[in-house]
């Protein structure tokens, strides 16, 4: 049999040999099962590129998506007593107050203390002991006095030791006993009033607090409506899709590539499954 050291020429394939010459020679192609499997190892290269460019795709789409939103973010408000601005590290709005306005705040925390420690020790009733002990000396020499008038009245009438003077006498007494039992309620009643004024003053000052974080908490949403909503744009949802097509491509390469692989090395093996 001739040795071919030539080549394919335009009327077909040319061999050369030592002995007879250039002649035509029948072709004789390779095995079937290998030059598929170029074809398949072609086209699991192609698929791997297309998918490393879709996740290139996804990437950029995101990147995009991020710097619309970092770019529609609410605004900052500054220079007032209080400044409001966006962190974009712990995506938190913060807020700084002015030395002006912690020290009014601190003011108002101050009172609150302050009544909250009044409270504490008013008692009406312990006011009213103490108020009715500060006017004994007075009230006790008034009446005192007006016991010596009527004892007075009573021996210059010649009745001191009469029914009638008994009577005068004790009716003197019973209606200061009256009068001080009047004294001291009107006490505990004043010092009701102080006690719920101390509470008036209290809520007007821790309402004063709830009013400030009020208008603060108005400027931060104040500053988010600055900004605006970013959707994701569509772009990202088809390079999604692209990709995910992309992956079933190199899939189904991968698959044929180890088919033909099979086949070309075990022929047997397609029968058995088939």
């Amino acid at each position: 049999m001739p040795h071919i050291v030539g080549h394919r020429g335009q009327s077909g394939l040319k061999w050369i040999s030592q002995d007879q010459g250039e002649g035509d020679a029948k072709f004789v192609p390779p095995r079937p099962g290998y030059t598929g499997l170029g074809t398949a190892a072609l086209g699991l290269g192609q698929s791997m590129y297309a998918d490393k460019l879709a996740g290139q795709n996804v990437a950029a789409n995101q990147q995009m998506w991020k710097d619309q939103i970092a770019a529609a973010q609410g605004g900052n408000i500054t220079g007032g007593d209080v400044e409001s601005y966006f962190d974009p590290v712990t995506k938190t709005y913060k807020q700084k107050f002015s030395d002006r306005r912690e020290g009014m705040l601190t003011g108002i925390y101050n009172q609150v203390e302050g009544y909250n420690n009044q409270l504490g020790s008013m008692n009406p009733y312990e006011y009213a002991d103490y108020m009715y002990e500060q006017a004994s000396g007075a009230r006790n020499l008034a009446q005192d006095r007006e016991k010596a008038q009527i004892l007075e009245m009573m021996k210059a009438r010649g009745i001191d030791y009469s029914t009638v003077g008994n009577n005068l006498f004790g009716s003197t007494v019973q209606g200061q006993n009256f009068a001080n039992t009047a004294e001291r309620a009107g006490y505990i009643a004043q010092g009701q009033d102080m006690r719920n004024a101390i509470v008036a003053n209290q809520n007007a000052a821790i309402a004063n607090i709830y009013g400030q974080d009020a208008v603060n908490s108005q400027q931060i949403q104040n500053a988010i409506n600055m900004g605006v909503n970013v959707a994701p744009p569509e772009s990202l949802s088809t390079a999604y899709t692209n990709q995910m097509d992309t992956k079933a491509k190199k899939g189904s390469s991968l698959g044929n590539i180890l088919g033909i692989a099979g086949n070309a090395l075990f022929p047997g093996l397609s029968g058995l499954f088939s």
